[in-house]
């Protein structure tokens, strides 16, 4: 092998290990970006959503009480018709939820959520009615007795639904920090492995040159001293340093 192909295959091994670490990045950060959009497209959208179902959930039962301090028909009716629009913003609020299901666990939590808030909403028409009907003691005991009851077990689901996705987004976290860990051990790794073969590689290429030009010196030197032209070096190569030393 001549010498430029001797620097060449430095060259070569040099570039197949860039493409191999160009390769793994790229997978790696492939795989980083599943769990980026997954928290971006996913987690955060539904934390927002179920801080409006909490928000909501929240106002409705504000609306739920004032009903029944209030005494004046039409203020009674300002606050029923306040108290089914947060209800329906509810609904909507768990229907847009549920088109971002992660799982069956995801699934499961949010149904039984959804059905503590209609047995909850169903349970508000009695109240309602007595407390129309300034039957404000009865509608209080149906409060205390009935719908607060089902109102912490909503309280509750949104809480699980919350703390799901917290989970969610941990362990993404998790999987991204974990990728880059690894993906910097995998590139240290093949940095120390490149470096090493470069090093024995340049080396043993170097030593393929050096050593034939110092027996062709040396030879040089001797037919300096005594004038024998007959002399030929040996043990050198078939490279251009060779090609020299024949010529």
């Amino acid at each position: 092998m001549n010498v430029g192909n001797r620097v060449r295959s430095l060259s070569v091994v040099g570039a197949a290990a860039m493409i191999v670490l160009a390769v793994i990045i790229s997978n790696y950060i492939a795989y980083t970006r599943n769990n980026v959009e997954f928290v971006v497209g996913d987690v955060v959208p539904s934390y927002q959503t179920l801080l409006k179902l909490q928000q909501s959930f929240l106002n409705a039962r504000r609306e739920l009480f004032a009903h029944i301090i209030e005494h004046e028909p039409a203020k009674m009716t300002a606050t029923r018709q306040r108290f089914d629009a947060l209800v329906a913003e509810l609904n909507e609020g768990m229907k847009e939820y549920a088109e971002s299901f992660i799982d069956d666990r995801d699934r499961e939590i949010t149904t039984n959520t959804a059905k503590h808030i209609a047995k909850w909403q169903e349970l508000t028409g009695p109240m309602f009615a007595a407390s129309t009907a300034q039957n404000k003691d009865e509608a209080y005991r149906m409060v205390q007795e009935q719908t607060a009851p089902e109102a912490a077990e909503v309280f509750k689901g949104i809480a699980a639904m919350s703390a799901y996705y917290d989970e969610r987004a941990k362990h993404a976290k998790g999987s991204i920090e974990d990728g880059f860990s690894e993906l910097l051990r995998i590139v240290i790794g093949l940095t120390v492995a490149l470096v090493i073969v470069m090093f024995g590689l340049g080396e043993f290429i170097t030593r393929s040159i050096t050593r034939p030009l110092g027996a062709l010196r040396d030879m040089v030197t001797l037919v300096a001293k005594d004038y024998n032209f007959t002399r030929r070096a040996t043990g050198i190569s078939k490279d251009e340093v060779g090609q020299t030393q024949n010529s």
